[in-house]
């Protein structure tokens, strides 16, 4: 199907640097879509189960990241917006420079 072309090829650029954030809406009705990005981790997943399109209460938007990349704890969230139908994802991300 189209989705699983979109998201492997989406896959094959990402996963071709070292370092990589991707963020975006990306319309998933679910989680299971996003495991063909994997190594990748996600801010929004079903532990933090975050909604970001509150008319239809779904979690259609999200921030992916690679390994060498972490999520600071407690550090996401949403925040209203006026101007958009979406609420805004955000989070604050730390560069591992020792994966330690």
């Amino acid at each position: 199907d189209i989705r699983k072309l979109e998201f492997s090829k989406v896959s094959e650029v990402v996963n071709s640097f070292k370092n990589s954030i991707l963020t975006g809406d990306f319309n998933v009705s679910g989680y299971d879509e996003f495991s063909s990005l994997e190594p990748l981790s996600f801010v929004n997943n079903p532990v933090t189960d975050i909604v970001t399109f509150p008319e239809g209460e779904l979690r259609i938007d999200n921030i992916c990241f690679s390994s060498e990349i972490r999520l600071v704890e407690d550090s996401y969230g949403t925040l209203d917006n006026e101007h958009s139908d979406h609420a805004m994802l955000y989070a604050e991300l730390e560069l591992c420079l020792d994966n330690r």
